[in-house]
């Protein structure tokens, strides 16, 4: 908590240079007490409940994102 706030972070939503610096910075904040998570579990956690038309259009999104059987790695955000 901050402020008696609760604090989230949309890992796949920030970025460094350097992966090392990415998984050190996310860590920090966990141990900080900072929930991480992705922006495919806020958007399923947004629409509360999965037999809705919403959920059924996210899921459709989700899927033509990443392809079935194709692991996902996060890759932290490169300048050059």
């Amino acid at each position: 908590e901050f402020a008696g706030q609760r604090v989230f972070v949309v890992a796949d939503a920030v970025g460094s240079r350097r992966a090392l610096d990415y998984h050190i910075a996310l860590q920090r904040l966990r141990d900080a007490g900072c929930t991480v998570l992705t922006s495919e579990s806020v958007a399923f956690e947004w629409c509360q409940s999965a037999g809705t038309d919403l959920f059924r259009g996210i899921s459709r999104l989700v899927k033509e994102e990443m392809p079935r059987g194709q692991p996902s790695e996060r890759r932290p955000n490169r300048q050059t």
